[in-house]
């Protein structure tokens, strides 16, 4: 299984700055179904993940697998169309190397976004989530084979309290704590009855491995669940990949009109 490694981050840098190497303010990882949101962008660059190397692709539906440095009214930011899990058999250190990848590059600020089941009565389909706070029940770490004391991360404040209030207040959306499992299959009713036991208000595969690389990047970090299904036994419904896709239509103006203002501040 391949573990934290500073040299194959270093290279995959100096891979990517060969394509492009003007300063990005901010990133933005795109969840399932949600590479659309750029499509009133301008595009300045498209970079496959085949060509960075070491960079692991996904072959899941809704996952591009490239890079975009797309534009808005003179602001940028460098968006993943796509992402790997540890439900195809990726390391937690894979599953966030792309993360790793913007530390190197000096980037600053991340946006995390997922496609997630509600737990929480009024979180809707088609909604989105601010997430404040997660919950890791993918039993692994990014910085396990990390050296020295850094790895000792404190998470108290993961997702930045700054933008979190202002994302709530600006957009009118949700605010709530978002949990982590491996996948691939949905939960049972009765881990959805634990999960909102535990304050669980939306259910996903992803995300979390990335924001503890973000944090040990030193990264400001603004996390947005889009609400693709009710968790398992809250409605009379069985759930299905492509209801994920159907749904990341119905929210992809709302996260379009969170990127734009994001890349301002």
């Amino acid at each position: 299984m391949k573990t934290f490694n500073k040299k194959e981050l270093t290279e995959a840098k100096e891979s990517f700055l060969k394509q492009y190497s003007e300063p990005v303010k901010w990133a933005a990882v795109m969840g399932s179904g949600l590479s659309g949101v750029f499509d009133d962008f301008k595009i300045v660059k498209r970079i496959p993940f085949s060509s960075i190397a070491h960079m692991p692709v996904s072959g899941v539906q809704g996952h591009p697998g490239e890079f975009v440095v797309a534009e808005h009214n003179g602001n940028t930011v460098l968006a993943q169309l796509g992402r790997v899990h540890l439900y195809e058999g990726y390391s937690a250190y894979e599953v966030s190397f792309s993360i790793g990848l913007f530390g190197e590059l000096g980037i600053k600020n991340v946006l995390l976004t997922n496609a997630a089941g509600g737990i929480a009565d009024a979180l809707n389909v088609g909604e989105l989530m601010v997430i404040e706070d997660h919950i890791n029940l993918q039993a692994g770490s990014p910085l396990t084979t990390v050296q020295g004391s850094e790895k000792f991360l404190d998470m108290s404040e993961t997702y930045a309290p700054e933008l979190v209030s202002e994302l709530s207040h600006r957009f009118r959306l949700a605010r709530g704590v978002y949990a982590a499992v491996r996948g691939p299959h949905f939960e049972t009713p009765a881990e959805i009855r634990y999960l909102r036991t535990i304050g669980t208000d939306a259910i996903g595969m992803s995300t979390v491995m990335e924001a503890i690389m973000a944090r040990f990047y030193g990264l400001r970090i603004a996390g947005v669940s889009l609400i693709t299904n009710k968790g398992a036994g809250l409605i009379k419904q069985v759930l299905d990949h492509s209801d994920v896709m159907e749904a990341a239509k119905i929210g992809k103006d709302n996260m379009t009109k969170v990127i734009k203002f994001l890349i301002t501040i």
